[in-house]
């Protein structure tokens, strides 16, 4: 048996995104965010010319998974393969089978450990100090952000976010990685 949820998001001059999801009689959530121990690998690939980039989403929301994965189905500038971690504990394993990851999308409050307690393991270790990382989250006070881009994010996105928000960080970014590795 399963039983389908969907939610249609707009604001004045912004996207209009309907998500819809089945939920299994035997796929276990609590609250509407992803258990620990769902399926944490859904990669995300589209056929294009041109750049590939990997991109690791820290999410405890199912409903944001779906919605990161409908942008970045749309962004037209490269492929991208995502890869999907429920928390940050999550988040630390992917890293350690993908360190080639570029880019990071972490929310910040997460059971099991915080998007900034992440982060800051992140940029502690050698090998992935240099990984882009985007934090998201509801919470757009000026101390929340200030808090993370001094622990190393990039970039602060406020939720709700419209895809295009989303592809214009991301153009910023894979552009900046882009002209940072070619020589000089």
């Amino acid at each position: 048996m399963s039983s389908r949820v969907g939610l249609v998001t707009a604001q004045p001059g912004a996207d209009r995104h309907y998500v819809g999801l089945s939920v299994a009689e035997n796929h276990e959530t609590r609250g509407g965010t992803a258990s620990r121990h769902d399926p944490d690998i859904q990669t995300i690939q589209r056929d294009s010319m041109g750049m590939h980039k990997k991109v690791l989403i820290v999410e405890d929301s199912l409903l944001m998974h779906k919605i990161y994965e409908m942008a970045l189905k749309g962004y037209a500038k490269c492929d991208i393969e995502a890869h999907f971690a429920a928390d940050g504990q999550q988040g630390l394993v992917k890293l350690q089978e993908h360190p080639d990851i570029d880019l990071i999308l972490l929310d910040v409050n997460m059971p099991t450990m915080s998007g900034l307690e992440f982060l800051r393991r992140v940029k502690s270790e050698r090998v992935f100090k240099d990984i882009k990382v985007v934090m998201q989250s509801t919470e757009d006070q000026k101390e929340d952000i200030a808090r993370a881009m001094e622990s190393g994010a990039v970039a602060y996105l406020t939720k709700p976010f419209n895809t295009s928000q989303l592809h214009e960080l991301l153009d910023s970014i894979f552009t900046d990685a882009d002209q940072s590795s070619e020589p000089a």
